[in-house]
């Protein structure tokens, strides 16, 4: 197993330092994002369908304090209250946009 660089940051992130995007880990020969596992180690196990949601919208920090467990409803209004993306009209529907 590749192993973690971490810091934490100014605003109490636990950051991995040696991947592009999203931290990810093969455990039992599944691939899955490491912010999950940490969040499943600490917490216990995620629902189906449930999303583990970054209240410091960084995608690289894995600080259990950091993450919470939402719907990918609660992950777009989440990000929409903290002007990280912005709701779009479309005359046949409404959609959101980064």
């Amino acid at each position: 197993m590749k192993e973690i660089y971490v810091m934490e940051t100014n605003k109490g992130c636990i950051q991995v330092l040696n991947c592009l995007e999203y931290p990810m880990r093969t455990i039992k020969g599944k691939s899955i994002g490491l912010h999950r596992y940490v969040f499943e180690q600490v917490y216990g196990p995620i629902p189906k369908g449930i999303y583990v949601c970054h209240s410091c919208d960084n995608n690289k920090c894995i600080n259990p304090e950091h993450l919470f467990l939402g719907t990918a409803k609660d992950n777009q209004q989440d990000a929409l209250s903290k002007g990280k993306r912005k709701r779009a009209k479309n005359k046949s529907k409404e959609y959101t946009t980064w």
